[in-house]
Parts: structure tokens; sequence; C-alpha cells
């Protein structure tokens, strides 16, 4: 039996709808006691453009011969599959995300490692859309071999949600610790058109026969504009979801999983939109 997994847009748009109110409760204590004149002046904020394509991203193509134009600045995120790095593209001084796979003990899973690794790169390299992480190519340091990606401004939106409670509800944490930009973008993000966005990304990965294998907040990310962008996916294709690859199985138990990968299902089209669906919710 087939199952409708497509979402219209103006479904998700009510759930936005039906979760503003209640953001706003949440927060409105705290952002009524607010004294930061950055959440009460309109002169004092430097208001953000909204939601706008990624063009803003320079043209940046980089191969395993530019690892010269590359300096790792510091690490910023160990992951258990890979580790993630601040990098500079010297010659135009453009801040970059250096992902690395994390190598497992063992023959098979290095291999395995590497296959999936290889995968991303080059599906990865194919999708050009306004709600996904460019991709700027592969190059090999002496540490190993990084996938290269654009430093996206505001993090990822699961972090970026937290900080902005938190500091619309502690004037003191948004003076004293939180830069004029950062309050500027928590004032003026936009839950539905955030939606839309990463909706509108999601639909363009099913579009292309794949799945996107890991949707939630952490995985998508916000540029200057707090345009989302989705990364860090599986990229799994639809014709290769019965292999028995650990890339295409899911494993733990996260709000994020429907029933069926809970059972040991493989991903599917409808997992990614249940995912999606959880995304909302956080």
């Amino acid at each position: 039996m087939d199952i409708d997994t497509d979402v219209p847009m103006s479904n998700t748009t009510g759930v936005s709808s039906s979760m503003g109110p209640n953001l706003r409760q949440s927060v409105q204590p705290g952002y009524s006691a607010n004294t930061d004149p950055v959440f009460h002046s309109s002169n004092t904020v430097p208001r953000l453009p909204g939601n706008t394509p990624v063009s803003g991203f320079p043209s940046l193509t980089l191969s395993s011969s530019d690892s010269h134009l590359i300096s790792v600045l510091k690490e910023v995120v160990c992951g258990p599959n890979s580790d993630m790095w601040q990098g500079l593209h010297t010659p135009t001084n453009l801040k970059l995300a250096v992902k690395r796979p994390r190598m497992i003990a063992g023959i098979i899973q290095a291999v395995d490692t590497n296959r999936r690794y290889e995968r991303e790169a080059k599906t990865w390299s194919s999708l050009k859309h306004d709600n996904i992480l460019p991709f700027f190519g592969v190059v090999k340091l002496s540490s190993g071999t990084y996938l290269v990606a654009p430093w996206v401004a505001h993090g990822d939106l699961s972090g970026f949600l937290i900080a902005r409670l938190e500091c619309l509800a502690d004037p003191s944490l948004a003076q004293d610790f939180v830069s004029v930009e950062k309050r500027a973008a928590f004032l003026v993000f936009d839950e539905a058109a955030t939606i839309h966005g990463i909706a509108s990304g999601l639909a363009y990965i099913h579009g292309c026969g794949l799945i996107h294998g890991d949707m939630k907040a952490a995985n998508v990310l916000l540029d200057d504009t707090l345009t989302p962008l989705l990364g860090d996916f599986e990229l799994a294709k639809k014709d290769e979801l019965k292999a028995t690859s650990p890339g295409i199985k899911c494993g733990g138990i996260t709000m994020w999983k429907s029933p069926g990968l809970h059972n040991g299902e493989s991903r599917m089209t409808k997992t990614d939109i249940y995912a999606l669906r959880m995304t909302v919710v956080e």
C-alpha cells in the first residue's frame, strides 16, 4: 500500500502558526523585562534581510591539490562519526567548515566509512539549492582528507533556538555575552520562514531521488541572513535503501526516528517526513 508522505506547505505553515503563540508565551516574560536596547530600539538594531537565496556565498571550487590554500584554525565539533574544524581559505580570507570522517578500528569499518564519505562528497557536489549548504570540494591535508563547505555565521538551528530563548529571558546574559549582531538575529528570526525553507530543501533532495537520512534541527544551519541550509546528510539514494550499510540503517533511539526505524526498517522518504515533523516540534 502506498503511503502519501508529502506534507503540503499549507500544513507546515499551519503547524508553525499554532506553535507561534506558545513560543511567544514562553519568551514573553523575559522579553518584556529585557532592558537590552537592541531588543527595544529600532534605531540600534542592525536589521537583517529576510530569508534570501544562498547566492551570497562566494563561488569556490577546491580540489586535493589546493591543500596549501587551506589552514585549519580550531576544532569546533567532535562527533561520533566525524570531526569538524573551522578553517580559512588564505587567498580570500574566507572562513570554512572542514569535516573529516572519524575512522573506526577495523579494516572493514574503515573501508565502509571511506565509501560513505566518497558518496557524500559526490552527491553533495551535485546539489544546488538555496536551502542546501554549498559544497566547496575535497582537500587532502597532512592530518587527513576533508570535505569543505562555507563557515555559517549562526551555527545550527538547535543551538540558535536555545541561545535565543535564554537571551530573551535573561537581559544580563544578552548584554554581557552576546554580540549585537547575534541579538539582532534573535529579534528578527522568523519561525514560519525557517520551516518553509527547511521543507523546500528537503523536497529538493527527495526530488533528486535522495534521502536526507538525518533530518533534525542540529543539522540545519543558519547563514548570516538566517536562511536555513540543510547539511550533514547521509544522502542515500532511494535504490540503495535495501543495503545493510550502517550509513543506511539508523541506530539508537531518538525523537526524530519514525516507529518503523525503531523496528529496524531502512530509511525512506516517509521517514524523512516524520523527522521533518519532529524538527518543526523542536
